[in-house]
């Protein structure tokens, strides 16, 4: 039961409000004919000034008036400018008499100014509980405009969705001041809704004027035209902004036009087409509250929101599509509750999520605070607003818009092909559906349907016939949109970026309706596009569901399909121990079902995998079995694949010559057949190990063209391998700057698709580039973000390997020989046996860092081993490096000529666009020139080495260049 108080304070509110209109209006009768000598302020005058960022006093100046305060008058209307004035203020301005509010309207006649202003008490004050609107700042400011425009019968119109608060922003406005100062002579308000009583309206307007049922019974014709007659005669030329609010037909719309020519009128309606043919280009389209918007609307109505996850808010924001009434209702709804544990609100917090919940949030409706277009007594839901629009249509319309309650919502879109499909309709019912405004059109030829129509129209599906229909149109879209063989690559990528949402959502629904066949059929024909984007973690999600799936009804072809996939997936996420038990599972099924080709996917699978953790033996034994398997199926794109694979293994154990004319074997087959996917990943692997042979000019021609091809077939995931190899390129040939940014953008793609490895590789080869740029605290802070990624992932060995060389290198650099020489022993010790390059690398740092603690035995242990495998390598930064080493270590002996000799061996071996390298070896030359005291060699060798440190912004320059000062000094 109600309680009495409550009651009380009910009445007395209303009785207040209902005082306060009545005191209202008598001011204004009583105020005849001072209303006559009343002004009106001139805010086109005044805005223009603004514009213009001027003063009033800058104004009077710029037109040779006396003093600021006649332009003051100007713009309160207390006084107009005389001809003189008024010329200048248009020339000023660049404006008309009539664009600065001077010209008069001379046909008002002198009479009219006896009748009071009219205030009409139906205008609504249910906003005003609420305060102010939340992010409708610009919109009012566009309509004040627009209502202020001076011209004759001003016609202005707001449309949008049910809920999206047109009415209240119409009442915003009725209740305004500025808009209450400039039409002075009244505001007249209609809510006309399905089926207005216009005749009944008409009436009510004309008692406001003083008009008399006596008066108007004596006219002749039907009662509306009467009244409207009489409505015309009396308004005559009276300035008053009529607002029509929720029209529904033109028709009514234009038999409420009964002002004279000095009106403006206001309409709102959720129907676009009326709104055009009301006011054309003076059709406002209202849309839904942003998030940010959204959110600041909630937390204003119930401010114990803010204490709660930001995450929740935002997500019950996104849930309602942003449209306010839903927002006012969850607002009102959670605000009832704050009196009560906080567990109430967080229980209430977690049934919002559901659409069910909201669509039927009630908020109470009495008196003046009602809406006029319920039924008395009736609350105000969400669901009561929507079905105002839907209980109008036919039933047809009505199944169709059902029907499309099972596509994506806003913000995302669907085809005509796809509505019409699912919803088994004509183009002429989706017209009525966008006739009635729970439709957009989208682009001419995409349509949307905002969340909280989509909710509603859920609630009243009685079938699944249209999820059948959609999940059918699915498989047959993807099935006409992809290769028949899913392993190849995507014919219409393009298409189905724009209907990805769609797709997911189609899984989710076979999911949820136990279509299994068609399921497992839409997992494999869509896993490669997810893939192609580097969404991993969502494929393999749908993958371990299809692959239960597929074995329960023992669908032998897309098993191998998905097992394919999901090894993929795993070996991508760098799951290696569950893709290898999947994959040696996935090979003894096939050998035994005699599926050849299965198992040739399933073998260079198990080698890629094998291989990244460093068993590159027994990768070898498995890409050699797949390549005779695929020699003998005769496919160029296979072979070509497993040739790259191979190729990029024998990069690892240091085999470059042999991997690059593999990588170039597998890059020919693979153009020959157009493998998109296939060549990306030989494109990268040719272009490290080309760069790795000193063959910049080509290393940057392949991944050139790599970079071109990942970013014009959209593979995000090639494309962030691809350029973190073009970094590797960059930072070697010295352009470290450009590398960085190349790098930036590899880290970026490597953390949207969920693999660590590649972040931690791109973030071990920037913190090299700063190392050399002696940015050392901006190196060490990329360092600890990619041995916190790696080690929290257990991301393969090779870039955990990458990651402790470039720590002990930053380590030696400033100084820290102790530590460089543990994070150093570490790194070796966990360095593969096979992985030549960075054993070479970890055991010549170890060396440098032994001799500058001039442990000799430790300099004995290392070096030699390090220089003769970077001799076996013969790679020129390996090569390069280790003969640098031994030039110090034979400086450090004395032995001068044997050093000159090492240094000179670094120009030999290693092409000048190592500029890093040749650089430190005409420093070593100027050193032992020095020793010998060979000045003006050592001078010509410094220079040498400056001018290349320079030219690539080494940090090493600055000791180089005291190196050149002091023997210039000697």
């Amino acid at each position: 039961m109600i309680k009495l108080d409550v009651i009380c304070f009910m009445y007395h509110r209303i009785k207040g409000k209902l005082d306060v209109l009545s005191t209202q209006n008598e001011k204004r009768f009583s105020m005849t004919l001072k209303r006559d000598t009343q002004t009106h302020p001139n805010v086109f005058l005044r805005r223009a000034r603004l514009e213009r960022g001027w003063t009033q006093q800058e104004v009077a100046d710029r037109i040779e008036a006396p003093r600021a305060f006649l332009v003051n008058r100007w713009e309160n209307g207390v006084a107009t400018p005389n001809s003189r004035y008024r010329e200048r203020l248009c020339s000023l301005f660049e404006k008309s008499a009539k664009e600065l509010g001077l010209a008069k309207y001379s046909s008002r006649s002198s009479s009219s100014r006896t009748i009071p202003p009219i205030y009409d008490d139906a205008i609504p004050l249910r906003h005003t509980r609420f305060g102010r609107l939340v992010g409708r700042e610009e919109i009012l400011r566009q309509l004040k405009e627009c209502l202020w425009h001076e011209r004759e019968m001003n016609y202005v119109a707001l449309y949008g969705l049910p809920g999206v608060g047109k009415s209240s922003i119409a009442e915003a406005l009725a209740l305004d001041p500025e808009v209450e100062g400039y039409f002075a002579d009244g505001i007249l308000w209609a809510t006309l809704g399905p089926q207005p009583d216009l005749p009944a309206l008409f009436r009510r307007w004309g008692h406001l004027f003083g008009l008399s049922e006596q008066v108007v019974a004596s006219e002749c014709g039907e009662e509306g035209d009467v009244w409207a007659s009489a409505l015309r005669r009396k308004i005559g030329h009276r300035r008053i902004l009529l607002v029509l609010d929720d029209a529904w037909r033109i028709e009514d719309a234009l038999s409420s036009i009964v002002g004279g020519t000095a009106c403006t009128y206001l309409l709102t309606t959720r129907i676009p087409d009326v709104a055009l043919q009301f006011a054309g280009t003076a059709a406002f389209r209202v849309s839904e509250l942003t998030q940010q918007d959204g959110v600041d609307l909630l937390t204003s109505l119930a401010p114990s929101l803010k204490n709660e996850p930001a995450e929740m808010i935002q997500r019950l924001v996104e849930n309602v599509g942003g449209l306010p009434l839903a927002l006012t209702l969850i607002g009102n709804y959670l605000l009832s509750l704050k009196r009560y544990p906080r567990r109430r609100i967080q229980a209430a917090l977690d049934q919002l999520q559901y659409a069910e919940t909201r669509l039927h949030l009630a908020q109470s409706q009495a008196g003046l605070m009602a809406d006029p277009r319920l039924p008395a007594g009736s609350p105000l839901t969400l669901q009561s607003i929507i079905a105002m629009s839907v209980v109008l249509l036919d039933q047809t319309v009505r199944d169709v818009l059902v029907a499309l309650a099972s596509l994506p919502a806003k913000p995302y879109t669907f085809s005509e092909e796809v509505a019409l499909a699912v919803a088994n309709t004509t183009v002429e019912v989706l017209d009525s559906l966008i006739d009635a405004g729970l439709l957009e059109v989208i682009n001419t030829n995409r349509y949307q349907i905002h969340q909280t129509t989509r909710d509603y129209a859920y609630t009243l599906q009685t079938n699944t016939r249209a999820e059948e229909r959609l999940i059918a149109y699915v498989v047959a879209y993807l099935e006409r949109s992809l290769q028949q063989d899913a392993s190849l690559d995507i014919a219409e990528d393009g298409a189905l970026e724009q209907e990805h949402h769609l797709l997911l959502q189609t899984l989710d629904l076979a999911l949820k309706g136990n279509f299994n066949s068609e399921f497992v059929h839409c997992v494999c024909l869509i896993t490669p596009y997810m893939h192609k984007r580097g969404w991993y973690s969502l494929g393999e999600t749908y993958l371990q569901t299809a692959y239960q799936r597929a074995k329960a009804l023992q669908d032998w072809p897309h098993l191998a399909t998905i097992i394919r996939l999901l090894g993929t997936s795993l070996r991508e996420r760098e799951k290696d121990a569950e893709a290898e038990a999947l994959l040696l599972e996935g090979l003894e099924l096939f050998r035994q079902c005699e599926r050849t080709q299965s198992v040739v996917d399933v073998l260079e699978l198990l080698g890629t995998v094998t291989g990244g953790q460093g068993q590159y033996k027994c990768a070898e034994r498995y890409f050699q079995e797949a390549l005779e398997l695929a020699r003998q199926l005769d496919s160029s794109n296979q072979v070509g694949k497993i040739l790259g694979n191979l190729g990029l293994l024998y990069a690892y154990q240091g085999k470059y010559s042999r991997a690059e004319l593999l990588l170039q074997q597998g890059l020919a087959l693979l153009r020959s057949c157009n493998a998109q996917s296939r060549l990306l990943a030989v494109f990268t692997n040719l272009g490290q190990v080309q760069t790795s042979l000193g063959k910049f000019l080509q290393a940057e021609a392949t991944l050139q063209e790599g970079l071109r091809l990942a970013r014009e077939w959209k593979y995000q995931n090639h494309l962030g391998y691809l350029l973190v190899a073009f970094g590797w390129l960059l930072m070697e040939r010295g352009d470290y700057l450009l590398a960085q940014d190349t790098l930036q953008e590899a880290q970026g793609l490597a953390r949207q698709s969920g693999v660590d490895s590649l972040a931690g590789e791109a973030l071990a080869v920037c913190s090299m580039t700063f190392v050399k740029q002696g940015s050392f605290s901006r190196a060490q802070e990329f360092i600890e973000e990619g041995l916190h990624l790696v080690q929290e992932s257990k991301a393969n060995q090779r870039t955990l390997s990458l990651l402790k060389l470039v720590q002990g290198m930053l380590e030696f650099e400033q100084g820290c020989y102790s530590e460089a020489q543990e994070v150093l022993r570490q790194g070796l010790s966990a360095c593969q046996e096979d992985d030549v390059e960075y054993r070479c690398f970890f055991l010549i740092l170890l060396g440098l860092v032994a001799l500058q603690k001039e442990d000799e035995s430790l300099v004995k242990t290392y070096l030699p081993e390090g220089v003769a495998l970077a001799r076996q390598i013969a790679i020129p930064h390996c090569l390069g490096t280790g003969l640098l080493a031994q030039g110090e270590w034979q400086m450090k002996q004395a032995e001068f000529s044997a050093a000159e000799e090492t240094f000179r061996e670094v120009f030999s071996l290693c092409p000048v666009d190592f500029r890093e390298l040749i650089a430190e070896a005409h420093t070593g030359l100027a050193r032992v020139a020095i020793a010998q005291g060979q000045s003006l060699v050592a001078q010509q060798e410094a220079k040498m080495a400056l001018g290349f440190l320079s030219e690539i912004g080494h940090y090493h320059q600055q000791a180089v260049s005291q190196l050149l000062t002091n023997v210039t000094d000697l």
